[in-house]
């Protein structure tokens, strides 16, 4: 049986995830006493800023991963099952089966160092948008508010901003089949394009807005591609490996090139 997340669409447009070797430049604010580094971005409006607290070590100062990203959504899901914001889970076993990860000593390392990173990462977003509501900046705290970890198992209490509105108001979020895979690039691609599918045709396909294309340097930016041959990378890599795991789980994605395969514009038109 196919699991499926509901993402908030802010969350996709601007994704999160980078590989572990990313580093970015971290500056501390001395008058908030904090971390904080910028994601690379193009626009303004498209900033994320992320924010640790001054006494976290250097080795731990890092961008979340893609394990990192669906650790949290894992956690969500199933404080939304319950209808509360909080989740439990036996062991790290049961976390890391339900990832789809192998359970090893490094993926139980990773899951810990997961879960302390979202115990302190804050996140501020330049621009936000809620229906009709656009506001500028929104922070969103750390997800994890309370972590316990002992013999009856691992408890998580999230704050509520994570939480959201029920996944049934569509207009707020998107769908994808979950956990996605644990690459950033192609992890960010399927969070970027999904918000823009169209309802099923009467085929049972999904088709993409006719008027949407991506900017491909912008586009490459977003999903953590930021070098020469990043147009290159993701005509050749993240494209056909995205493929693939969508075929895995039902859909394709076909991409049409325009004006270019380095500054032109980039339309999907099936998912």
């Amino acid at each position: 049986m196919r699991n499926y997340f509901h993402w908030d669409k802010n969350l996709c447009h601007i994704p999160l995830a980078r590989d572990a070797h990313f580093r970015p430049k971290w500056h501390f604010s001395k008058k908030y006493n904090r971390w904080w580094c910028y994601l690379p971005a193009l626009k303004k409006k498209a900033k994320v800023r992320l924010r640790l607290p001054a006494d976290t070590p250097k080795a731990e100062r890092r961008a979340p991963t893609p394990f990192d990203m669906n650790a949290l959504w894992l956690i969500i899901r199933k404080a939304r099952m319950r209808s509360t914001n909080s989740a439990w889970f036996a062991n790290r076993t049961e976390i890391l089966k339900q990832l789809g990860v192998s359970i090893s000593t490094a993926n139980r390392t990773k899951l810990d160092a997961a879960l302390t990173l979202w115990n302190r990462l804050s996140i501020l977003r330049e621009r936000w948008f809620w229906g009709k509501d656009v506001r500028k900046h929104r922070t969103l705290p750390p997800p994890i508010t309370t972590l316990r970890h002992d013999a009856k198992g691992i408890f998580v209490k999230l704050h509520s901003d994570w939480l959201g509105p029920p996944p049934r108001r569509r207009g707020y979020f998107a769908t994808a089949p979950f956990p996605l895979p644990m690459t950033a690039r192609e992890q960010n691609l399927i969070l970027i394009v999904a918000p823009w599918r169209t309802s099923p045709d009467k085929d049972g396909e999904h088709n993409f807005k006719q008027k949407h294309a991506f900017n491909i340097r912008e586009l490459c930016l977003r999903i953590g591609l930021a070098h020469d041959q990043a147009a290159y990378m993701l005509r050749k890599r993240v494209l056909p490996a995205t493929n693939k795991w969508l075929e895995q789980h039902g859909l394709g994605l076909d991409a049409v090139w325009a004006r270019g395969a380095r500054h032109g514009w980039l339309r999907f038109f099936k998912l």
